[in-house]
């Protein structure tokens, strides 16, 4: 086992780690030639791999390469998602708590759902094992049943529950952890949850503190193994006035504005900051302090979403070429989905205008077509 360099961000972690690899030491795990560990000057340990970075690190960098593919721009976001997966990969997490409970908050439709189903996609799941809980459907006080079910003598009781344990066994995926051992998990989405109910999230902050939750019926909801997974629009109207203000304060040839905001760091604070402010105003304390991380989410540009109309062109070409009566090859040309972004999305919009334009300008021309026989064989 070799010896490998870890930067530490604090002389506190390192004197800690210091201990930790002397504690390893007795273990007979530090390399004899360094028997004890070093502070370098740039303030790295130099300590045996108590974990082997081959399967931590390594995996680490697959996981954001992978969903990087996936999820377009939203690097940030990424990272997040993967340094919270090998937080618990390596048993860092509280084993009396969920797994972690991440919040993500952003613009509507730059794929906040969409980077949880493309890392169940990864671990070999599908979309269908996130269990979504629509914030619209727990707006009033009563919402609570969705969570814990009817009261005794009430319409819908002893009805299955999403958070039952039921469902919840019938939709985990395997996690593989740093030993090689796996871990059943679940991936539970509160979706737009800034529409939750104030009594709602007292209900849920049980579950996210205890990792335990009671239901209607008597059976005791088990979430220490599960994800929770927050997403809200909250703060994008600050947001976007903002980026306003910065574009009417921006010297230069406004083509050269990125309206994302993500590379203009005093722009990309205060969208930040916008973001926080509104958490807080709307979301109670007590879910805020129970967070494990917020994930900032941003806007796409012309560029992004050039990206992501070909991916769902290639989606298109896949069903036409996989059709069993008849395949069918598709092109769309880049020069072709330039101009449907142009024409037919808004910027505040996200990706909900280009699926609309695709459908239109694309999937409605050839079913028409198939639909008259105009496409034939040969």
């Amino acid at each position: 086992m070799g010896i490998s360099k870890q930067p530490y961000p604090s002389a506190f972690i390192a004197i800690f780690v210091t201990l930790l690899c002397a504690t390893a030491n007795a273990q007979k795990i530090v390399n004899p030639i360094t028997p004890s560990p070093s502070l370098t000057d740039s303030g790295s340990i130099i300590c045996n791999d108590i974990l082997d970075p081959s399967i931590v690190n390594l995996n680490k960098k697959a996981l954001m390469d992978a969903l990087n593919l996936e999820i377009i721009a939203q690097e940030d976001a990424v990272s997040a998602l993967a340094a919270a997966v090998q937080r618990v990969r390596i048993g860092l997490n509280n084993p009396k708590k969920p797994l972690s409970v991440l919040a993500l908050v952003g613009p509507t439709r730059t794929g906040k759902t969409e980077l949880f189903k493309a890392f169940l996609k990864y671990l070999g799941g599908t979309a269908e094992d996130l269990i979504v809980i629509p914030g619209n459907e727990l707006m009033e006080k009563g919402g609570t049943s969705k969570i814990v079910g009817a009261a005794p003598g009430h319409v819908g009781y002893g009805d299955p529950l999403d958070l039952g344990n039921k469902n919840m066994e019938s939709k985990r995926v395997k996690l593989e952890r740093a030993d090689g051992t796996f871990l059943d998990a679940n991936f539970v989405l509160i979706d737009e949850g800034e529409k939750a109910h104030g009594d709602v999230w007292l209900l849920l902050m049980r579950a996210l503190d205890e990792g335990k939750l009671k239901l209607s019926n008597g059976e005791v909801a088990d979430f220490r193994n599960t994800f929770f997974i927050i997403t809200s629009n909250i703060g994008q109207e600050e947001a976007l006035a903002e980026i306003e203000f910065a574009r009417s304060q921006y010297i230069g040839d406004p083509k050269n504005f990125d309206q994302t905001g993500r590379t203009i760091p005093e722009l990309k604070e205060k969208i930040q900051t916008a973001t926080q402010q509104a958490m807080i105003e709307k979301f109670p304390r007590e879910v805020l302090t129970r967070l494990s991380g917020t994930i900032q989410y941003y806007h796409l540009n012309e560029d992004h979403l050039l990206q992501i109309s070909q991916k769902m062109i290639a989606e298109i070409q896949n069903r036409l070429l996989n059709r069993t009566v008849l395949a069918v090859g598709l092109t769309v040309t880049e020069a072709a989905r330039k101009q449907m972004i142009a024409t037919g999305t808004k910027f505040e919009n996200g990706t909900g205008d280009l699926q609309k334009v695709i459908s239109k300008e694309v999937e409605d021309p050839i079913a028409d077509m198939m639909a008259a026989n105009h496409i034939n064989a040969g």
